[in-house]
């Protein structure tokens, strides 16, 4: 399938810009987009891509204090493989885990490896959000020193193993296989809105051996918490309209937005998404915890984190700690009721 790219230029460019222009956009049938050197950069297939209604949608920012441009790039299926085998390459973190694709053999081993085929879903561990996760996950399982904040000294981590983990925009999963290579209980649970995105973290959870997939629409796994009915009942959906993927083994990816949270499910959720949906489902994503459940937040730079401290704040949610790298940042939540 060929794929346009729309490159969007936004003057002043922010976050918040960026998000004002995506939202107004998503609607026209764009299925990925990124944030990248002061630009926006939006995805559709070239079949369903209309310039007339994308020109018409960007005239509404002439009489805002947004200034946009645009321009097209098509980009072909073949040469889209053919750009990630000649660019992509292998990421290593820490001397402990290794993100690469299909195609590089003779690494050096580390001890978790992860091989991914991105497709055009975010997270391939070369942006610094994804690094710091990992790292996160990391030091949460033991393999690095805590993260240090207000309890450091403290041996806050557990591991991972038996641990109901959830990846809230999985993206292609990286953090999901990781988290299943350390024993986290099964299955993890992967949510993305993007049906890219799940499509690509399901077949790299196949790729790295930590699925068997099965594609329904009913829900097999009575003893699964994560059931039609009850997402149904959480999202208000009907049981027909809950649209997922499911495993037979350790992950299960399933297609939606924070809604499809459950009330005190999780001992781990990690959001590696942006601010503004960050600050917009933090109350979820505190609701979604057991007492004494922790929260990884990235997707954000470092100026950004006052804000998310005052959110989480409100909602109980205690400060731990936070990494960064390059001026972006992740940061560490618990609920310690």
């Amino acid at each position: 399938m060929e794929y346009i790219e729309v490159i969007i230029s936004i003057a002043p460019y922010s976050e918040d810009n960026a998000d004002i222009v995506l939202a107004e956009i998503e609607p026209l049938g764009f299925e990925s987009f990124l944030n990248e050197d002061s630009c926006l950069k939006a995805y559709i297939p070239r079949a369903n891509f209309s310039e007339p209604n994308l020109k018409t949608i960007l005239s509404s920012f002439l009489a805002s204090d947004i200034t946009v441009s645009y321009t097209l790039k098509i980009i072909r299926e073949q040469n889209w493989n053919a750009v990630w085998e000649s660019d992509f390459q292998p990421v290593v973190i820490d001397r402990l885990c290794t993100v690469k694709a299909p195609w590089h053999h003779g690494l050096p081993r580390t001890k978790y490896t992860i091989t991914i085929n991105p497709r055009m879903a975010f997270g391939t561990g070369h942006h610094q959000t994804t690094t710091l996760m990992i790292e996160a996950l990391l030091r949460e399982n033991g393999e690095l020193p805590p993260i240090a904040g207000t309890d450091a000294g403290k041996r806050l981590h557990e591991g991972l193993w038996g641990k109901q983990v959830l990846d809230m925009g999985c993206g292609t999963g990286i953090l999901s296989i990781l988290a299943s290579k350390m024993k986290a209980r099964v299955p993890v649970h992967a949510i993305d809105i993007d049906p890219i995105a799940v499509n690509s973290a399901k077949d790299n959870a196949y790729r790295n051996r930590v699925r068997t997939t099965h594609t329904s629409s009913e829900d097999p796994f009575h003893t699964d918490s994560l059931s039609t009915a009850a997402l149904a009942k959480h999202s208000g959906k009907s049981q027909h309209s809950i649209s997922y993927t499911h495993c037979s083994d350790l992950i299960r990816t399933l297609c939606g937005d924070a809604s499809l949270i459950q009330a005190g499910k999780y001992d781990i959720i990690l959001a590696n998404i942006n601010r503004n949906i960050l600050m917009e489902d933090m109350s979820t994503y505190k609701r979604g915890l057991r007492p004494g459940g922790v929260l990884f937040v990235s997707g954000f730079f470092e100026q950004d984190i006052p804000l998310l401290l005052d959110e989480a704040h409100r909602q109980g949610l205690t400060y731990i700690g936070k990494l960064t790298k390059e001026s972006w940042a992740m940061v560490k939540f618990k609920f310690a009721k």
